[in-house]
């Protein structure tokens, strides 16, 4: 995913591992998970986000 100029948000579900990964110039990346047992069987997700002034940020969906 690529980004100029603008945050990404990605909301996964509760349980699920997510890795997130890429590049950002003046901007952060966040991940900000639920405390909770990741559920067995569940695939991991792999996020790529390369952004120019913006934010990454992977939530829960709480």
């Amino acid at each position: 995913m690529y980004s100029v100029l603008g945050d990404v948000t990605v909301t996964a579900p509760e349980g699920v591992e997510v890795e997130l990964g890429g590049f950002t110039l003046l901007g952060d990346h966040k991940i900000d998970l639920a405390a909770v047992p990741r559920v067995p069987g569940t695939p991991t997700v792999r996020v790529r986000v390369y952004s120019l002034l913006g934010d990454t940020a992977v939530r829960s969906a709480r």
